[in-house]
């Protein structure tokens, strides 16, 4: 694949990665449509992209994660921690055996099928923030073991969004929403978690996968990927912050999708 191509890709992959558009089935759908690669390709290729957009999360929340590490030095768990760590347990082996089916999957179907099913997978993230809007209860100070059992659903959510088309921000965002967490708060949990889920994503395809390439160009991409999702996940803070009401937020998060997809579908 060009050079040019593959800059493109992961510029798309970097500034939808935390927008509720899923990165993943939108560099698919360019890869498999514009550029040719197969179905298993393409999939390969956007999640290593994550490891791009992991390290741009990394930067923006630095603050938030050194003082949760802080804390763990000094023999104390904060609830930032309690949640991402539970998050984590559940989110890697469901996650790796997403990817195993959906790999296979991928290995079999034409192009066609494939940008089917990445279709589908966008409706389903949009029915999920129309769900998201009608939560029922707000949780103010949310406790450890809240933050336990929150932090492990949400993980088993987060190892689904390796199928392309569910997006891994909308669903963990919407379900968050649901629980009553504000915007900001979501914003953060959900972000912070998908660190470690997108790093061991992009480090198990860099290990793995003998048809993505390696060398200059894998460097360059990345690049462009850890540049394209800061912007994104500043972006998404920032609206979080200025848009402090959950139903306000849930219109912001629905219009960016149907403007996303509507783009898209037209390239």
């Amino acid at each position: 694949m060009p050079q040019l191509d593959y800059l493109i890709a992961a510029a798309i992959q970097g500034f939808l990665e935390w927008l509720p558009i899923s990165s993943s089935g939108q560099v698919s759908i360019f890869l498999m449509r514009l550029t040719g690669v197969t179905p298993q390709i393409a999939l390969q290729l956007s999640l290593y992209l994550h490891l791009g957009t992991a390290l741009s999360a990394i930067t923006f929340f630095r603050r938030e994660i050194i003082n949760s590490l802080y804390m763990l030095v000094k023999g104390s768990i904060d609830g930032l921690a309690k949640f991402v760590i539970a998050s984590i347990l559940t989110s890697l082996p469901t996650g790796y055996l997403i990817y195993r089916l959906v790999n296979t999957y991928f290995g079999e179907v034409t192009l066609d099928v494939a940008t089917l099913t990445i279709g589908l997978a966008l409706m389903a993230t949009s029915g999920i923030l129309i769900i998201s809007g009608k939560r029922k209860r707000t949780i103010v100070n949310p406790n450890g073991r809240t933050l336990v059992l929150d932090g492990a659903f949400m993980g088993l959510l987060q190892g689904l969004a390796v199928i392309p088309g569910l997006s891994r921000s909308a669903i963990t965002l919407g379900y968050l929403l649901i629980r009553g967490y504000s915007p900001t708060d979501s914003v953060k949990y959900s972000f912070i978690s998908g660190i470690i889920a997108s790093l061991a994503s992009g480090i198990y395809i860099a290990l793995t996968s003998q048809r993505i390439g390696y060398g200059v160009n894998m460097i360059n991409i990345l690049i462009v990927s850890y540049l394209a999702g800061l912007a994104s996940v500043t972006l998404m803070a920032t609206i979080a912050k200025k848009v402090k009401a959950t139903a306000y937020f849930l219109v912001v998060l629905s219009a960016i999708i149907i403007i996303g997809t509507l783009v898209f579908s037209i390239l």
